[in-house]
């Protein structure tokens, strides 16, 4: 591949200026995390997340497949909840285009994980097999059990809880390119 097609240059075609490489064996799983999903999240049960994800252990095999996986930082400061929500599902769309383009560009493996869960719909379907959208919904890295905290401090990002929507957050989507 040339150079034009290299995945650093097509995230700087879309904008991203600010990610790190990691590989997969970096990826921290954890069960707590899907615990987390089930009791807590008000999204648990729709279409792209817990219990319509593959199970634990399909997932940690799936991080090992990849030596290279791009950590996106966003960086956002909400007004409130609902406008957290638009920019979420605005920046996941945007992840869908940045797939599409490292896939059309030679790297087949590129797969996408939100910066939360899909938001792509209105409103969201109760099973994988109901997702209006299936060709582009995806996981976010929760949903696959992927402990965010420790997976970006490793890369040396920082992060931390919020006390509310109103303060800037950051926020990391993971783009498993090969």
């Amino acid at each position: 591949m040339d150079n034009g097609n290299a995945p650093e240059q097509i995230f700087k075609k879309f904008g991203h200026r600010d990610w790190k490489w990691i590989s997969g064996s970096e990826v921290a799983i954890a069960r707590w995390v899907r615990f987390k999903c089930a009791f807590g999240c008000p999204s648990y049960g729709c279409g792209a997340c817990p219990p319509n994800v593959p199970e634990l252990d399909a997932c940690r095999e799936l991080f090992r497949e990849y030596g290279r996986i791009a950590v996106l930082r966003f960086e956002h400061a909400a007004g409130g909840a609902e406008q957290s929500r638009a920019w979420a599902a605005e920046v996941n769309r945007g992840l869908v285009d940045l797939e599409r383009a490292l896939f059309r560009a030679g790297h087949y493996r590129a797969l996408a994980l939100f910066i939360e869960c899909c938001r792509l719909c209105e409103s969201c379907a109760a099973t994988r097999a109901g997702c209006a959208d299936k060709a582009a919904a995806r996981p976010s890295p929760e949903a696959l059990g992927v402990d965010v905290f420790a997976t970006v401090r490793t890369a040396g990002y920082p992060i931390q809880t919020l006390a509310d929507f109103t303060d800037t957050m950051n926020r990391y989507a993971f783009l498993l390119v090969d």
